[in-house]
């Protein structure tokens, strides 16, 4: 089956990299995006991914944006919508997109990695 791919979007490269290392010691491959049109090319590249962690505020889209476009190519990849603007409409918006959850920043890297072991074993 191979190695289970998780996308990291977020304009934070702290944020990128400290996820990206804790899900790496989980077993996963991971890739990263810090815009919107480098997940556009991660989304069009191919690759199934077992989840995607999808920042909502970035530099030259926001996350329902992405998701909708991601919907295109994955249908069901399970996305977990991280942010700091989580308003009721965005929540609204982001499950008639078919979001997995919303985690609010800042998070807990533990309890994220918990999330995205759950989301990704389905």
């Amino acid at each position: 089956m191979g190695t289970a791919v998780i996308l990291i979007v977020d304009d934070e490269l702290l944020i990128r990299w400290s996820l990206s290392e804790r899900l790496k010691q989980e077993g996963y491959a991971v890739l990263e995006a810090q815009d919107g049109a480098q997940a556009a090319r991660q989304f069009s590249a191919g690759v199934k991914f077992a989840a995607v962690l999808l920042d909502y505020k970035l530099p030259d889209t926001d996350g329902l944006a992405l998701l909708a476009l991601l919907r295109q190519v994955q249908a069901h990849c399970p996305v977990i919508m991280m942010t700091a603007y989580g308003t009721a409409e965005v929540q609204r918006k982001a499950q008639e997109l078919g979001v997995s959850g919303f985690v609010e920043k800042p998070f807990d890297y533990d309890a994220l990695v918990s999330r995205v072991n759950a989301v990704a074993a389905r």
